[in-house]
């Protein structure tokens, strides 16, 4: 849903730039000015930031859980961003930490229990753990532009627009209670 309301929001600055540009920017003063422009774009931004807020927090706890995974072997977190091929046996400590790192409070006894009875997997594959990291370093770089974009000309820099919006939102709703 947010990456549907950044692509949206992304569109409509695009169509802004060209009306500016071809148009002396009749249609972006003419939309600027009406109710419920300001709305859909509120909303949209809204939306942006709360799909933005949820990637930057699954990055986040991607990174610290491959971080203190990483901290039992001897590979850095930089390695892992580079490609690092890990050997059978940082493969096998790594996922010894992944399973520490969700489970604290775990004996190393109950790990290998657990590695035995197949419940986790014995050996992280390299190739997903960096496949990952990079999925989740894209996405905080995605969800940093659109913060980006807010702070630029939308929510963040307006906040008063929520207000507004919702004003036209609650509008709306008593007109349709009237009908």
């Amino acid at each position: 849903m947010g990456t549907v309301a950044t692509a949206a929001q992304c569109a409509n600055g695009v169509l802004r730039i060209i009306d500016i540009y071809g148009n002396e920017g009749k249609r972006v003063r003419r939309f600027d000015s009406q109710d419920w422009y300001i709305a859909t774009l509120t909303a949209l931004d809204l939306i942006s930031l709360a799909g933005a807020s949820r990637d930057l927090y699954i990055a986040v706890k991607a990174y610290r859980a491959i971080k203190s995974a990483s901290a039992f072997t001897s590979v850095s977190m930089l390695k892992w961003l580079r490609g690092f091929a890990a050997t059978e046996k940082e493969r096998v400590s790594l996922s010894r930490g992944i399973i520490r790192h969700f489970n604290p409070s775990a004996s190393e006894k109950q790990i290998s229990i657990w590695l035995t009875a197949n419940k986790y997997p014995r050996m992280i594959d390299s190739e997903r753990v960096i496949t990952e990291l990079n999925n989740q370093l894209n996405n905080a770089v995605m969800a940093s532009m659109a913060y980006a974009g807010s702070a630029i000309g939308g929510t963040i820099r307006n906040p008063g627009s929520i207000r507004q919006t919702s004003a036209y939102a609650l509008g709306i709703l008593r007109t349709v209670e009237i009908i």
